[in-house]
């Protein structure tokens, strides 16, 4: 749905640079922006009706429902640093420049699967793979279903990275709330489908897809008051203290 409405609502008047045609670092910010909204008490309360009474979901049994969820958000963090680790490994200039990354052999994406997966990164300091989450199998290829691995070569981080930037837009510009509050938007504390602040994603962010410089877009729409002043300078250069106050947020809890 994010993706689409991306699209959809593309205006810059260039087609080959209109809604996902945009740097992949930011493509997925509008689709985990709709992931928030499906999330969301407030949302859910319009059209998640018992299909009988017509009585909304309860707002208790979503807050179960996202529990369950976060008991497992390691796991999930977990499988999403593995495969931006290994994005980022199958296409390091430091593999094609041993060589190995143009080998003719059999096997050698399989070893560098191998090698990820005993990290220090997933297994500590001492490398074992007794002390991995998953360790590798013997004998599988699990990056031939890695199916993003074309499209997004060395851009996989790009999950995690809008993970990041869309728990701000939500929090700063839609004041969003989440399903595992103890809060509920019945007391007017949230209001996601405000207009205002979906006038400013669409005129700051969808609108303009890959035809302005997403760090411009995303400083524009971050620029409420809510955002302190230094951060929007820092973000608007896009450079490194841009990716240093991005450093400093944190993953949302959803």
């Amino acid at each position: 749905m994010g993706h689409a409405i991306h699209s959809m609502l593309g205006q810059n008047g260039y087609h080959n640079v209109a809604g996902t045609r945009c740097p992949v670092d930011f493509v997925e910010l509008p689709s985990i922006m709709m992931e928030h909204f499906a999330r969301s008490p407030s949302v859910l309360s319009l059209f998640a009706l018992h299909y009988k009474t017509d009585e909304p979901l309860p707002v208790e049994l979503i807050r179960k429902q996202a529990e369950l969820r976060r008991q497992s958000s390691a796991l999930d963090l977990h499988a999403q640093l593995f495969m931006s680790a290994l994005d980022q490994r199958y296409h390091s200039a430091q593999l094609y420049a041993s060589g190995e990354g143009k080998a003719v052999t059999d096997g050698w994406s399989t070893r560098v699967l191998a090698e990820v997966h005993r990290d220090s990164m997933f297994t500590g300091p001492d490398s074992s793979p007794a002390n991995s989450m998953l360790s590798y199998v013997r004998g599988t290829r699990w990056q031939s279903r890695f199916t993003h691995l074309i499209g997004y070569g060395a851009s996989y981080y790009a999950y995690l990275f809008d993970r990041v930037l869309a728990g701000q837009v939500w929090n700063r510009v839609f004041n969003g709330d989440y399903p595992h509050s103890q809060s509920t938007y019945q007391n007017g504390m949230f209001n996601p489908l405000n207009r205002d602040a979906g006038e400013r994603f669409k005129n700051e962010v969808l609108r303009w897809g890959g035809g302005r410089n997403p760090w411009l877009s995303l400083a524009a729409v971050l620029d409420n008051g809510r955002t302190p002043s230094a951060d929007i300078e820092a973000i608007s250069q896009g450079d490194r203290s841009a990716m240093r106050t991005v450093g400093s947020w944190q993953l949302p809890d959803i």
